[in-house]
C-alpha cells in the first residue's frame, strides 16, 4: 500500500473505532440506568426507602443489592 492509501486506512479505522467505543459507551448507560430503575422499583415494592436512599449514594452496597434481587 503506498503511503496515502495507509494513512486513509488509518484514518478511517480509528474512526471506526471511535464510533464503536461511542456506541459502547451509551449501550452501557442505558442497561446501567435501566438495572438501577430495576432495583429502585424492587426496593420502593419493598417499601425498603432507606435501602434505595443508601443504594444511590453507596456502590457497593448496591452492588450487594443487584445481587440480593437478582438483578
Amino acid at each position: 500500500m503506498c503511503n496515502l492509501s495507509e494513512l486513509i486506512w488509518e484514518e478511517a479505522l480509528e474512526e471506526g473505532v471511535k464510533q464503536g467505543m461511542e456506541r459502547g459507551l451509551e449501550q452501557g448507560e442505558v442497561k446501567g440506568a435501566s438495572r438501577l430503575g430495576r432495583l429502585m422499583t424492587a426496593l420502593l415494592q419493598d417499601n425498603s426507602i432507606e435501602e434505595a436512599n443508601r443504594a444511590a449514594s453507596d456502590e457497593a452496597y448496591r452492588a450487594a443489592l443487584y445481587k440480593r434481587y437478582n438483578i
